[in-house]
This record gives C-alpha cells, structure tokens and sequence, in this order.
C-alpha cells in the first residue's frame, strides 16, 4: 500500500498542485473577471503573471544557491581540518581525566560516511531520469491543469455544491468561493 501511495504521488503531484494553485488563485481571477474580462483570458493572465513571477524568482535564486553550495563545498575541507584540530584538543583534555578517545578513527569513520552520502545525494539528484521525468511532468502539467481548474472554477462549485451532502454544503460553499 506504502509503495503504491509513493508511486501514484509522484504522478498525481502536478495535479494536486494545479488544484491548490487555481484556488488561491481564483479570487484575482474572479477579480479580473468583473472587468469585463471573460473567464479564460482572465485565467490565462493570472497564471502568466503567476508562473512569470516563480521563474523570474526561481531564476534569481537557484545561481545564489549554487554559488553558496560550490563555496561550501570548496571550503569543506578546511571545515574537516578544524575539526580535525578541535577534536585532538579535546581528545588530549579527555586523556588528561583518563578518557580514552581515539579521534583518529572517528574522522576516518566521518570522511567515509560523508563521502558515501554525497555520493549518494548527487547520483540521485543528476542520474535519476524519473526524477527528471517527474521534474518536467510538475513544470509542464501543473500550469495546464491550473488554467483548466481556473476556467472551469465555476462549474466545479456547482458539482461540488450539487454532491455535497446538506449537513457540509455550507462549510464547503463557503471555502470554494
């Protein structure tokens, strides 16, 4: 059950973000619906203004936040060596009280396992195809599927209205507006 909840959330993904983007999005399209605008243009200039804006951010950021991993990734060693320094101080204070720490192992230990981890990180993060595949899948579907959610915004409220039982038709009304 686990695995077939992992596989199908991948691919329902840009379907559940298209439906979260439409309803915030929804009352800035009703907005511009009111001036005489009609429901689709309308839909089509918030989502370009919308995704228009994630990428201009998006490009913004991720060549900050590849400078700062390079940097950090530059001066790691260096970060090692000071542990390295810190913990054979700290190792020659504990055999002044008779404890034993042998230090040398614990940083041979950490650099194995750090390197495995990176290892690790970067094949997943550049070698996988499915992540890519899901990667574009998220780029490409979730604006198509916002537009159809936001053109279409109106006759899901009169289904979901029409479907819900009396007891709930209030509370759901309410937060579909």
């Amino acid at each position: 059950i686990i695995f077939i909840s992992l596989f199908y959330s991948k691919i329902l993904l840009p379907f559940f973000l298209g439906a979260f983007i439409a309803y915030l999005l929804n009352p800035l399209v009703n907005l511009i619906q009111g001036k005489k605008l009609n429901r689709n243009l309308s839909s089509i200039a918030v989502l370009t203004f919308f995704f228009g804006f994630i990428i201009i951010f998006s490009l913004s950021v991720i060549p900050i936040v590849i400078k700062q991993t390079i940097n950090f990734l530059e001066k790691f060693p260096f970060l090692l060596d000071k542990l390295e320094s810190y913990l054979t101080m700290i190792s020659s204070i504990l055999k002044n009280y008779m404890i034993n720490f042998d230090h040398v192992n614990f940083l041979k230990n950490f650099h194995n396992s750090i390197g495995v981890i990176l290892k690790s990180v970067i094949y997943k993060l550049f070698y996988s195809s499915t992540a890519i595949i899901n990667l574009l899948s998220l780029i490409f579907l979730t604006p198509i599927v916002s537009w159809y959610l936001l053109k279409d915004w109106k006759k899901i409220n009169v289904f979901v209205s029409s479907n819900t039982p009396k007891k709930y038709k209030k509370n759901i009304n309410n937060n579909l507006k």
